[in-house]
């Protein structure tokens, strides 16, 4: 029998594929695609700066996506919007819209035990002060072993 446990994976993981990836750096861009934010510090202002705080990838255009691959039976994606929908799916099937609700983006559970790929698109409103966004911080990953009688440990 296997052993099943979740995996807490951070938006900065590099498991996490973002498109188109700014990084725009100084004054934040979100209008070209997804942008680091800390919450201690805010927008990353030069190559090299370390974040303070938790951190998220934001973006404010219309069509950047996200795409997250991993083994597993579940995943739930947390994160907020404002001003913004999204679409979310799962395995190449039809997208759903999406609202966030309690800084949850999309949950997934009871999957079949093998690869999965979620994929989120942002359709932030188009306002005219920019301020309509996608935030993404963290997913949480059910994933199994066939390991018995382990404790895994981080």
């Amino acid at each position: 029998m296997a052993t099943s446990f979740q995996v807490v994976l951070d938006d900065t993981s590099p498991v996490v594929n973002y498109f188109p990836f700014a990084e725009t750096l100084g004054v934040a861009n979100l209008l070209v695609g997804w942008n680091s934010y800390f919450s201690a510090s805010g927008f990353l202002s030069k190559l090299g700066e370390l974040g303070q705080g938790t951190s998220m990838h934001v973006t404010g255009l219309d069509g950047a996506a996200l795409t997250i691959q991993w083994k597993g039976t579940g995943i739930s994606l947390f994160g907020s919007t404002f001003r913004s929908t999204y679409d979310v799916s799962i395995d190449g099937q039809p997208a759903v819209l999406g609202t966030a609700q309690n800084g949850l983006l999309a949950n997934f559970q009871e999957l079949g035990d093998r690869e999965h790929v979620l994929e989120l698109v942002a359709h932030p409103a188009i306002s005219i002060d920019d301020s309509s966004y996608v935030a993404f911080d963290h997913a949480l990953l059910n994933v199994t072993t066939p390991l018995t009688g382990y404790v895994v440990s981080f």
